[in-house]
């Protein structure tokens, strides 16, 4: 079987590599290549239309019930905590976002005999935050300092 791909191969015929051995150009596919094996069948899927009335009442309620939780969650950060608030949401969320992509990225085989090697990772998003936030936020701190805020207390 070597042989024979070694010469497919190096003759340029078209045996196993998909192509149709018509010349009509058109992939086929073959029986060893994305087919399932015996053992190796399917979960087998329900639908939500197809499950129970009692299942399908259950998924409304845990659906409708995180979605209000989050619909005011996201009023209490807009209404109460005001501007600070949306921007302590937005760095939570830049640092979801984040993390998200440094695990896609991530080899797990290499970086595992590097010890603190996902502490640089942590280092370097709070490094950069800190920069670029810090630009922008040094001002606000600067004028609305703790002193008017806290009436009656003397910080000095």
């Amino acid at each position: 079987a070597r042989q024979r791909r070694g010469a497919a191969k190096a003759g340029g015929d078209n045996a196993g590599d998909g192509v149709g051995a018509e010349g009509g150009g058109g992939l086929e596919r073959s029986a060893s290549h994305g087919s399932l094996a015996s053992d190796d069948q399917p979960a087998k899927v329900t639908l939500l239309v197809d499950a129970p009335a009692q299942s399908r009442f259950q998924s409304f309620v845990t659906r409708a019930s995180w979605s209000l939780v989050m619909i005011f969650s996201f009023l209490f950060v807009v209404v109460y905590l005001q501007q600070p608030g949306c921007a302590v949401l937005v760095f939570v969320l830049q640092a979801i976002m984040y993390k998200e992509l440094v695990y896609l990225q991530m080899n797990e085989s290499s970086e595992r005999d590097l010890p603190g090697f996902k502490f640089l990772y942590i280092y370097w998003f709070l490094v950069t935050s800190l920069f670029t936030y810090g630009n922008e936020l040094q001002p606000h701190f600067l004028m609305h300092s703790l002193k008017h805020r806290l009436p009656g207390v003397s910080l000095s």
